[in-house]
Formats: structure tokens, C-alpha cells, sequence
């Protein structure tokens, strides 16, 4: 019987630990950055893009609005759609933090990164707060090059610290996945993405679905699985 019980308690425990290895999936606000819909009054598609703090397409557009979350500091960053004159094409139509997109467009959106220099002077940014007790905290996100101008470098920072290196997408016709470890990290801390473009010219990069994936430490009831199946085997020795 007292077998019976220690193996149930691990299994379970194991159950637990399995779980906490997966992780959470953390959303920023406007994770698919559908907000605001930038083909609203737009005039056709090819207009449906908007730079955040200066006027081309149907920029500038309201940073503060409810449901955009982003902070969008300096010129060549915004927001484009398919279909527009930037040559998006497969952003989708999505924030998984409010499972809604576009309520009156039928086209995804994704962030928009032009020029910089890598810096934070020119940046899209937002503050996470991760669970406490995170061990590993991983940054993915999306991202294509534009079609008919190239890729824009992309750097990720945390904290205003840059982390790793320089990201370039590696397609300029379908978004990838790109893996950012922020380490263990817990609270409230703030991602950034600014544009590295040194040689200049109009290459631009799109960003879309950010996630963070954050890893809490074992459950106390996973370290107790580990202790029932020690005692089990100690009682095997006897």
C-alpha cells in the first residue's frame, strides 16, 4: 500500500513538472499589432501603413488609443498592413492577448521598422511583467524583410540593454520565428526593437506576434515527487 501511494505521488508530481518546463506564454497588449487598423480610411490597400510620429500613408495615428499598448518613440517606425506599399504578405490578423483582430479590416498587420541605427533612438517598446520565480524567460517574435527594398536589421533590447546580436530576417515574402533568451528574469521589465539600417535607403523590416515564453521554477509538489521516489528506493535497498 505504502508503495502504491509513494509511486501515485510521484507520478503525479511528474505530471507537474512536465507542466512548469513547458512554460507560460506571456502576450503583450496588441501582440499582432492590429491596432489601429491602418487601412481604415486608408483611400485603397497600397495606403493601409502609417508611421507612428510622422505623416506618409495613413500616418501619423494615435499612440495613446486604447488597445495599441505599443510606445512607438521616434520617425521610421509604425505599423503596415498587407497588401500595402511596403509588400507585407502574411502577417496575421491576430492579438493573441485579446483573441481579436482587425474588427474593421480584413488584412493582418505587423510592426514596421525602417532605417536606424540600432539604437534606441528610433524603437517599438512595451513593459511585460513576468511571474515571479522565472528561471528562463525566452523573447519569440516574428518577422519578414520588405519584398522590394530588403531587410532591415532588427535589434532586441531589455532594459534598454541590447540583447544578442543583430536579427535579420531571413525571408522578405513570409514571416519567420526568431528566439531571443532574456535569462531569469521576473517583474516588470521593458522589451524594445529598433531598425539597424547603416547603409541607409529604404529597408525596412516587419515584426509580428511577440510572445514571451517564461519558465517558472519546480513546484513545491514536483519536489515532493522527487522525495517519494527517493524514499522508494531507499526502501528497496533495505
Amino acid at each position: 500500500m505504502l508503495k502504491q501511494a509513494i509511486l501515485s505521488i510521484a507520478a503525479l508530481a511528474g505530471l507537474g513538472l512536465v507542466g512548469y518546463a513547458s512554460g507560460a506564454t506571456i502576450y503583450p497588449v496588441n501582440d499582432g499589432f492590429e491596432s489601429p487598423d491602418v487601412s481604415a480610411n486608408a483611400g485603397s490597400q497600397s495606403n493601409s501603413y502609417a508611421y507612428a510620429n510622422q505623416s506618409g500613408g495613413n500616418g501619423p495615428f494615435n499612440t495613446s488609443a486604447p488597445g495599441v499598448g505599443w510606445t512607438f518613440t521616434s520617425g521610421g517606425v509604425g505599423i503596415a498592413s498587407n497588401g500595402s506599399a511596403f509588400g507585407v504578405a502574411g502577417a496575421t490578423n491576430l492579438n493573441n492577448n485579446s483573441g481579436a483582430g482587425n474588427t474593421t479590416s480584413q488584412y493582418g498587420q505587423a510592426g514596421l521598422l525602417q532605417g536606424g541605427d540600432g539604437s534606441l533612438t528610433a524603437n517599438i517598446s512595451q513593459s511585460i511583467t513576468l511571474p515571479a520565480g522565472t528561471t528562463s524567460a525566452t523573447l519569440n517574435f516574428d518577422d519578414e524583410g520588405r519584398n522590394n527594398s530588403g531587410p532591415n536589421g532588427i535589434n532586441v533590447y531589455l532594459d534598454g540593454v541590447q540583447v544578442g546580436g543583430t536579427l535579420t530576417p531571413i525571408s522578405n515574402t513570409s514571416f519567420n520565428t526568431e528566439t531571443v533568451s532574456l535569462g531569469a528574469i521576473s517583474g516588470a521589465h521593458t522589451i524594445a526593437f529598433a531598425g539597424k539600417n547603416p547603409n541607409g535607403g529604404d529597408n525596412t523590416s516587419f515584426i509580428d506576434n511577440v510572445r514571451i515564453i517564461a519558465v517558472p521554477e519546480p513546484a513545491s509538489f514536483g519536489i515532493l515527487g522527487l522525495g517519494a521516489l527517493s524514499l522508494l528506493a531507499r526502501r528497496r535497498r533495505v
